[in-house]
């Protein structure tokens, strides 16, 4: 069993050592943790992502709290396969992640299936071959000072005396844990309490293992529990349904939900839920999630990514290129009334001007209320 998580505080993660660095460019290692920087940054591959990339962000307030999240790493050693790898390996892609860190108090998040992919067996070489990932990898996400690993099914259903084991091994933060009262429990949570900077933060982990799983009722449990315990900001890791996700993130008190266990290459655009954002990052770390929240006081957080106003710029455009289509369509049959067309084609200009009004707008950070502006890197 892995005691002893629930509800310890932790202060923010400090810039990565070099010794710690040095000694992961050595021998064996260095080929899974090159992938793994070229994974996070997509130097020219895994295109998926390369739609909903940001441009250059302009100056910007410093926020409260930043959290870095890579989503569904899938156990996913090789290499990317680019043909160029700009920042060279993981002394660069430290030096990024200690850039983002010292610009403001952060946490790192890894979420999702993420040392066995969804399409695990039970092979003896794919147990081999997955322990001596799950080996490697658990000494990279060590390195790099993940401040908390929240498994998807996957890792759980593969074993969780080998989890148990890596954690201990790596000294790696595991939520949630194989803890469980029930055996036969369709879903595995946990929760902690951290102090980032004078922040302090709820995190709470879901893992359904059954698709039909209803985790909410647990949710809420943790986020009563974490909001007791004084969280000024809570965020749920869940790895669950597309609807149980949705409902954990209306619940009242939750502030953002970094979402995993998805079979999906492409990161999802950020959507919100009642008062809570929710990101994904995309398969295979193929992108770095950078969320930006700055808290000055009670409510709900507004969304100001850019991110966010693309994505609904692209799903008007769309709604816009389906009117064109059905105008056309009736002015060639001719049996449409002249006073509907010019309705139709008024409401076709007023959704290209608000999809082009959205494309521009870019980030912008309100000077009052709370905020939360995510980006994928």
């Amino acid at each position: 069993m892995l005691a002893g998580w629930h509800r310890e505080r932790r202060t923010a993660c400090s810039p990565l050592h070099g010794r710690r660095t040095g000694a992961l460019l050595q021998g064996s290692m260095l080929r899974p943790v090159i992938w793994l920087m070229g994974a996070l940054w997509l130097a020219g591959c895994g295109g998926g992502t390369s739609n909903h990339r940001p441009a250059p962000a302009p100056v910007r307030p410093a926020p409260s709290l930043r959290i870095l999240a890579v989503t569904d790493m899938d156990g996913a050693l090789e290499p990317c396969g680019c043909t160029s790898r700009p920042l060279g390996g993981i002394d660069r892609l430290a030096a990024r992640l200690s850039e983002l860190r010292a610009e403001v108090p952060s946490l790192m998040f890894v979420v999702g299936n993420t040392f066995v992919g969804p399409e695990h067996t039970d092979q003896p070489a794919f147990a081999a071959q997955t322990r001596l990932n799950e080996q490697t990898l658990g000494s990279v996400l060590q390195a790099i000072e993940v401040s908390v690993v929240a498994p998807g099914p996957a890792d759980l259903r593969w074993g969780a005396e080998e989890l148990r084991e890596l954690s201990l091994r790596s000294d790696l933060r595991l939520l949630p844990s194989d803890e469980a009262e029930d055996a036969q429990a369709q879903s595995l949570s946990a929760s902690a309490s951290m102090q980032v900077g004078e922040l302090n933060v709820g995190v709470f982990a879901i893992s359904s293992l059954e698709p039909t799983a209803e985790p909410v009722d647990t949710a809420r449990r943790l986020v009563l529990e974490l909001k007791r315990a004084g969280a000024q900001i809570v965020v749920g890791l869940v790895s669950s349904s597309s609807r149980a996700t949705r409902r954990i993130a209306r619940l009242q008190g939750v502030d953002l939900v970094i979402r995993g266990g998805l079979d999906r290459a492409e990161a999802l655009p950020p959507s919100q839920e009642g008062g809570a954002l929710v990101v994904h990052g995309g398969r295979q770390g193929q992108g770095l999630l950078v969320v930006d929240l700055y808290r000055r006081g009670e409510g709900a957080f507004e969304d100001a990514s850019a991110w966010s106003r693309r994505a609904r710029a692209e799903q008007l455009r769309r709604e816009a290129s389906s009117l064109a289509r059905q105008i056309e369509g009736w002015e060639r049959a001719g049996d449409t009334a002249a006073q509907d067309l010019q309705r139709q084609r008024q409401r076709l200009t007023d959704l290209r001007a608000r999809a082009d009004s959205a494309e521009q707008a870019g980030e912008r950070i309100p000077a009052q209320g709370n905020v939360v502006s995510a980006r994928l890197l």
